[in-house]
């Protein structure tokens, strides 16, 4: 899994302030990208050199905005203890964590965004994420948020475990998935073929696809998930189209009552019942960091079967496809709880050789201005806090809007965000 709090971009360079905080969403991957940790180039006049400022113990501080108060030092980097569960090399230890967090709102945020921009002007040539990931590594407050990502995923597994029901179980062993090689996918896929719980059966599906092509890998089949969720229209969308049952499936599906249930916000909402920062701050921007992993890491397998099947819908021979399809690019729309589900349904339409009738042209055009209000949205949310000063105004709204969208959808958490009021 990436790490998204070491992806600062080249759009530092191009003249343009990025935002950040902004929401990407793609015809195929929902990509949340740089909201507070996105770099935002200075204005020529603001123009700011690499940080000098060092400690006694050689290790960078924060270089302040000219505007703020000098943070206090920033303590050496602890030890690393080289166990799974230890904080990563070069951690600070509690107390300069401490600091770092108290500092964070007023101007340690607003310095972390100078450094990186210094960075970026530093680097020659194309930026990539390994030369800057090296060179911000000399920085306390990145080894921080990366410290920080560790140890908050390291207790939402804790928690999980001490619940103990069927859910929560399912939950953590999804989390660790990403550093034990393969011994917790097993363990979830296991644990989905014992129980009959749905949700538990879409995070092993999830996890088996890092390891599918391994000796050894076991994943639970198309016919195994369908027993498991047999009218949520999305698994069926994730079976192989070229199996004879899947056309006939599909049709009956559709003339009955599809459900779109999306497994990833019941992942989103589990994840937020958990212990969280109570204060705005380093914390919890490393919190919400992860709800936007999260949200990134769901691969929607469902777009890949209906588009290589409804491609053909105008040449084939199979009675039916075309208006099967129809029917699936409207269900799709009318049912959409997600940008990226009425992605879909507009590809479904423009690969059957709908999009050019209506009411496709609009709904394309409706999709479209949505997700520019959601950009212009979050952009406006994300923006400096003027009167403050407060580089952490958007916390709070942001936890709210996932909240809403683990909820009630993600087009439900867009009509939303615009009631949101910046603290």
């Amino acid at each position: 899994m990436s790490e998204p709090l070491q992806d600062p971009t080249v759009h530092a360079r191009t003249g343009r302030r990025p935002l950040a905080w902004i929401l990407v969403l793609g015809a195929l991957l929902l990509v949340m990208l740089w909201l507070v940790f996105g770099p935002r180039p200075a204005e020529p006049s603001d123009a700011v050199a690499p940080p000098e400022l060092v400690s006694a113990s050689g290790v960078p501080e924060l270089a302040p905005r000219a505007e703020a108060p000098s943070p206090p030092p920033i303590p050496s980097a602890a030890s690393d203890t080289s166990a799974d569960t230890a904080a990563p090399a070069g951690a600070l230890d509690a107390a300069g964590l401490h600091a770092l967090e108290q500092q964070w709102c007023s101007h340690g945020a607003g310095a972390y965004e100078q450094f990186t921009e210094a960075v970026i002007a530093q680097l020659p040539g194309e930026i990539t994420p390994d030369a800057l990931e090296k060179s911000m590594q000399q920085w306390p407050a990145h080894r921080a948020k990366a410290q920080l990502r560790q140890e908050i995923r390291q207790a939402w597994i804790a928690a999980l475990r001490q619940r103990g029901d069927l859910r929560a179980q399912a939950t953590a062993l999804f989390l660790e998935a990403d550093s034990d090689q393969g011994r917790s996918v097993q363990a979830l896929t296991a644990l989905a073929r014992r129980h009959a719980d749905p949700y538990v059966a879409a995070l092993a599906a999830q996890r088996a696809r890092a390891c599918a092509r391994q000796d050894g890998c076991q994943v639970l089949s198309p016919e195994e998930r369908l027993a498991k969720d047999p009218d949520n229209l999305l698994v069926l969308l994730e079976a192989d189209e070229g199996s004879s049952e899947w056309l006939p499936r599909l049709a009956t599906q559709l003339n009955q009552r599809p459900r779109l249930q999306h497994h990833s916000a019941e992942l989103l909402q589990t994840v937020l019942t958990l212990p969280a920062a109570t204060q705005p701050g380093l914390r919890r921007e490393v919190e919400l960091a992860l709800l936007v992993e999260l949200q990134g890491l769901w691969f929607p397998a469902y777009f890949l079967a209906p588009l290589r099947a409804c491609k053909t819908s105008s040449s084939t021979s199979m009675p039916g496809l075309s208006s099967v399809c129809e029917q699936l690019a409207q269900t799709l729309w009318t049912h959409s709880q997600s940008l990226l589900d009425q992605d879909l349904s507009l590809s479904v339409a423009k690969v059957s050789g709908l999009d050019g009738r209506a009411p496709w042209p609009a709904r394309r055009a409706e999709l479209e201005a949505l997700r520019s209000a959601q950009m212009t949205q979050l952009q406006a949310l994300a923006a400096p806090h003027a009167s403050t000063g407060n580089a952490c105004h958007w916390q709070s709204p942001l936890r709210t809007y996932y909240e809403t969208l683990a909820r009630h959808g993600e087009l439900r958490a867009i009509r939303d965000l615009r009631q949101l009021k910046q603290p």
